[in-house]
């Protein structure tokens, strides 16, 4: 699924091979959170199939859907970025495949 994935495209055999040492794949039921707002982002994850949104609190409204993300995307881009904590709650809209890649050896591998 790596070589696959547009996230991986010029990356080689060896590089995606270390990827793959710390990658998981799951499933996510529809309406199932990935990431919360405020918490902290154990995993970078790309999207397989499926939909999953991004959705945002705003000051005196409801949470906003500000992005949906599909086959290819990538979410929870603050597992490698300080502090490390989600800048939106990621639901998936459908039923979705991810292959995540956890946060703490995605940011060695990538020093």
């Amino acid at each position: 699924m790596l070589r696959e994935a547009p996230f991986t495209a010029g990356l080689g055999g060896s590089e995606r091979r270390r990827l793959a040492s710390f990658a998981r794949s799951f499933s996510i039921a529809t309406d199932e959170v990935l990431f919360r707002e405020g918490e902290p982002t154990p995993y970078l994850a790309i999207v397989i199939s499926g939909r999953i949104a991004l959705r945002m609190r705003l000051p005196g409204r409801a949470s906003m859907t500000v992005m949906t993300v599909e086959p290819g995307d990538v979410v929870g881009w603050s597992a490698v970025l300080a502090p490390y904590r989600a800048t939106s709650t990621v639901v998936a809209v459908e039923q979705s495949d991810v292959i995540a890649l956890d946060a703490a050896q995605l940011r060695l591998a990538l020093e």
